[in-house]
């Protein structure tokens, strides 16, 4: 498994789309199929079956006989997660352009030939990306959906500190910038926030097609995670947070900014959650990048925190954080 960075030789105007799966055969055949509809060829699809033990390999095997020119399958043999799996479907991508699809999201048919056009126009980007449509069934089993537009960008930062920009497969990347970025980090949340950062600070120029390039299909709850964050989500956003702020200030976001101060105070809510998850190690460390990059200076609020933590233990002040702000959240109704 090639993780360092390198890649294979590349295949002019080939799209490689990597696509990570556990436990998911019936979805992630619809996604490998929402690939092969492409109206644009060439085409290659690398399944990544990141330790599945229901009947997905079989799934994918069959799919791989039907259409041998064109998929390949990874397997795992244990579960690694969505950052681990991405990445070993990148080591072993040939085109000059990447696509990520997760497992039970689906594009629209025109997508590679209406991104790979805005390539060719402008040698110049690296990224080009579109609207989306959300779909979910309602309480009743009606399938609902929705528009999303999203707003034009040419550079990543600093709209990239609010919030995600886009689901995973929203974007198609030019290969050279993705061998500039180098490997996903092997994480299980947030690592696909972390590597459009990385992206981003890069320099990356983004280019917006107009229309749907595809439908992100919501779960039940409304999350793709399914809800509460385990202690494995919220220790791989401990790590995924600060980077993402380092790319912001590689890219030349100030850290007085507001947009940077933002991030600084979600993520003293983040360290507040990993003390509520007996999480000491990630907490602490999150809590010296907030004092770190706080300004004018630490705030009060901060310092406060700190104290408790070491006098009640990093648990129980977090678990004390999470119920003044239900308390505060129930004031501001």
């Amino acid at each position: 498994m090639n993780i360092g960075g390198e890649m294979t030789a590349q295949v002019p105007a080939l799209v490689s789309t990597v696509i990570p799966v556990w436990n998911r055969p019936r979805l992630v055949a619809r996604a490998i199929d929402s690939v092969l509809a492409q109206d644009y060829r060439p085409i290659e699809v690398i399944v990544v079956d990141d330790g599945s033990d229901d009947d997905t390999a079989q799934v994918l095997q069959a799919m791989r006989g039907r259409h041998p020119a064109e998929i390949v399958v990874v397997v795992h043999e244990q579960a690694a997660g969505p950052g681990q799996a991405r990445e070993s479907g990148r080591a072993r991508v040939r085109g000059e352009y990447v696509q990520y699809l997760d497992s039970d999201d689906v594009l629209a048919a025109d997508k590679f030939r209406r991104q790979v056009a805005e390539f060719e126009a402008d040698p110049t980007l690296d990224v080009v990306y579109g609207d989306v449509e959300e779909a979910w069934t309602d309480e009743h089993g009606v399938v609902r959906s929705e528009f999303k537009r999203l707003p034009s960008m040419e550079r990543g930062f600093p709209s990239l500190l609010e919030a995600p920009p886009w689901h995973t497969f929203v974007p198609l990347y030019r290969r050279s910038v993705v061998d500039r970025a180098g490997p996903w980090l092997p994480l299980w949340n947030e690592e696909d926030w972390e590597y459009d950062g990385r992206i981003a600070a890069l320099g990356a120029r983004l280019a917006k097609v107009e229309g749907v390039v595809g439908t992100m299909h919501r779960s039940p709850t409304g999350h793709l995670s399914g809800g509460v964050p385990s202690a494995r989500s919220l220790a791989s956003c401990a790590r995924a947070r600060p980077q993402l702020l380092e790319h912001a200030i590689l890219a030349g976001v100030p850290c007085e900014s507001a947009a940077f101060q933002s991030a600084v105070r979600s993520m003293f809510h983040l360290a507040r959650q990993c003390g509520a998850m007996g999480l000491a190690p990630e907490s602490r460390a999150l809590l010296r990048r907030v004092q770190e990059w706080s300004r004018p200076a630490c705030p009060r609020d901060v310092r406060a925190y700190r104290w408790i933590a070491r006098v009640l233990g990093t648990r129980a002040a977090g678990r004390l954080g999470q119920a003044l702000d239900a308390l505060r959240a129930r004031r501001s109704v």
